[in-house]
């Protein structure tokens, strides 16, 4: 058979190109390249089963997150009020009315406080007091210096529990912390 003649028939019949091919080893090779591909369509589908079903939870964990930000807003209302109620004797004595507290946005950040001609006193509601909030209170106070440079500016912090860290910065700071549970070692793990 000449080579051109074989060619063709290589190029045109399908049944001749899979004889020859089952003869150097190729039909082998296509049957396991079709259950290759058999398999991977296979995998395909449970990947879009399984995509399918990631979507549905991560639309049941967005409502939980809606939800458990409801709870978070509705606790921490609940502990500023607690803890301004607790520590109102403590806060009058040391001449701060809580109906002068206002809240007030500077460059982007929130800061509540009292601000008065003279004096500025920054105060911070928090649950459990670490040293992280501490450092983010401080950058607070330090933009109020900045912002208002001619008046005393200060710092007090109410919260129900406060770590060792925290305490020990907020007083060589001179911020003033009133804590219901005075130091706690945050954990470790």
């Amino acid at each position: 058979m000449e080579k051109a003649k074989l060619l063709e028939l290589l190029e045109k019949d399908e049944e001749f190109r899979l004889a020859v091919a089952g003869l150097i080893g190729y039909r082998e090779i296509l049957e396991r390249l079709e259950e290759h591909d058999r398999k991977f369509e296979e995998i395909m589908q449970e990947i879009k089963r399984i995509n399918e079903r990631l979507e549905e939870l991560y639309g049941i964990l967005a409502e939980h997150n809606k939800r458990l930000g409801r709870v978070e807003e509705t606790v921490g209302t609940l502990v500023e009020t607690y803890l301004l109620d607790r520590f109102s004797t403590e806060l009058r004595e040391i001449g701060l009315d809580l109906d002068e507290i206002r809240g007030v946005e500077i460059e982007g950040m929130e800061i509540d406080g009292i601000f008065r001609d003279e004096e500025l006193i920054a105060v911070k509601v928090k649950s459990t007091l670490r040293k992280r909030d501490l450092l983010s209170f401080m950058e607070k106070i330090e933009l109020l210096r900045e912002k208002f440079p001619k008046r005393k500016v200060n710092g007090t912090i109410l919260c129900m529990r406060a770590d060792s860290s925290a305490i020990d910065l907020a007083d060589r700071e001179e911020i003033k912390v009133l804590s219901v549970i005075k130091r706690f070692s945050p954990s470790r793990g």
